[in-house]
């Protein structure tokens, strides 16, 4: 919600409300399992596994603020056969925290706004809570 006002009635009238939508991310994972073999950590060997499984973080860069959202979760990636393109690509599944202004717990949206001592509605008040959401990564190498 980005506006809300107080009509003639006294009734909170919210006037302009924020969608969530696709956005872009900056992500980075880790595979984490499975481990690589003895031979490719001691140097004697390549690296042969097909498919890892591990943690991601990701962030939204945003035009008001320098990160608008921020997400963590899970991503299973796999790498194709050598000499193709994209050599590998991860689907990731977490959850993305969005911070969203929304009305004051007084004021609620079509009701009398709450009146002060003076017997008049007192201003809007506004504040901020996680309005978070299901997070899907799809992660390219090429």
């Amino acid at each position: 919600m980005n506006n809300a006002t107080i009509d003639s009635n006294g009734i909170v009238r919210v006037n302009t409300r924020a969608n969530t939508s696709a956005a872009v991310e900056l992500e980075t994972h880790y595979y984490v399992f499975p481990p690589p073999s003895s031979g490719f950590r001691n140097g004697t060997d390549t690296d042969n596994r097909w498919y890892g499984i591990g943690p991601f973080v990701s962030a939204q860069p945003g035009s008001s603020q320098i990160i608008e959202a921020v997400g963590a979760g899970i991503m299973l990636g796999f790498r194709r056969p050598k000499n193709t393109q994209p050599t590998g690509f991860g689907l990731g599944i977490g959850y993305e925290a969005i911070p969203a202004q929304v009305l004051g717990s007084e004021f609620v949206n079509g009701k009398p706004a709450p009146v002060g001592p003076t017997g008049q509605p007192i201003p809007i008040r506004y504040e901020t809570e996680d309005k978070g959401a299901l997070l899907v990564i799809l992660s390219v190498t090429f």
